[in-house]
């Protein structure tokens, strides 16, 4: 099994592995991610709710400098209210 058939399928998955890791690859933009706390997101909301998501609506729009970015709307059928 080492023969070159079995060197021509590794050869075809190395090259789809690296091809797909090119195409996949995000795009580099400035951002800083701060590590919030439970607590911290919460004392920082206007609204804590509970509910069950009914919709969701995702689109290209501009964003700042940064080009188009995809946003996402969510509908929310509210149960009940935790804060606000």
């Amino acid at each position: 099994m080492d023969g070159p058939r079995h060197r021509s399928r590794w050869l075809w998955l190395a090259a789809g592995g690296l091809l797909l890791s090119a195409v996949a690859r995000p795009a580099i933009a400035p951002a800083a991610v701060i590590p919030l706390t439970f607590p911290d997101l919460v004392l920082r909301s206007k609204l804590v709710l509970t509910g069950e998501v009914v919709g969701l609506r995702s689109y290209r729009a501009p964003f700042h400098d940064l080009g188009e970015v995809i946003f996402t709307d969510v509908t929310i059928r509210v149960e009940g209210m935790l804060k606000g």
